[in-house]
């Protein structure tokens, strides 16, 4: 681990951000391998059915999807992106996320005070389960679920043959949303 000093003069992030760097420095760990991954209790989910499964049609309705399903937030104060949970001929299912874009920013800020480019940006749940089926510790012909939990929130993920499925996370995301945006 690598704890997170406080000092006298600075912010969270500025410390956040000389840990980091100590860290990679005490581990011989070049900036160019770091990817961030951010709590899911952060996003807003849905689970989405398009009438196409090729991704580049994905990528350009994704932004369109989630508006659709975000009424009360500008979907310009938002980030998207998408995971693919089934592919068929009548087209997909996929699992769109939305994150504020102070959130992402304030995450990026950490990593830019450290002159970090990240590999990959990802969510919590998403690194997880990665991780997870690549250490094969998922077996990719069954269904597993996975549970993950803190103070603030609980997260399901199921996952069939090696793909997530379906995510539902649970905590008070009023007070979290009403603070971020």
């Amino acid at each position: 681990s690598f704890p997170i000093r406080r000092g006298k003069e600075g912010t969270w992030k500025d410390w956040a951000a000389a840990a980091l760097a100590n860290a990679l420095r005490e581990r011989r760990v070049p900036r160019e391998r770091v990817a961030l991954s951010i709590d899911s209790g952060n996003a807003l989910l849905a689970e989405i059915h398009t009438p196409f499964s090729e991704d580049d049609k994905i990528a350009k309705t994704i932004r369109f999807e989630m508006e659709n399903h975000l009424p009360s937030h500008s979907i310009d104060d938002l980030v998207t992106d998408y995971s693919i949970c089934e592919k068929s001929e009548k087209g997909a299912l996929i699992l769109g996320v939305a994150l504020p874009r102070r959130t992402v920013r304030d995450h990026l800020d950490i990593l830019t005070v450290s002159d970090i480019d990240p590999l990959s940006i990802d969510l919590d749940i998403f690194a997880a389960v990665n991780a997870l089926i690549f250490a094969g510790l998922i077996p990719t012909q069954e269904t597993t679920i996975l549970v993950h939990g803190n103070a603030k929130y609980a997260k399901c993920v199921l996952i069939e043959n090696g793909r997530l499925r379906a995510l539902r996370t649970s905590g008070d995301f009023d007070e979290y949303w009403q603070f971020h945006l």
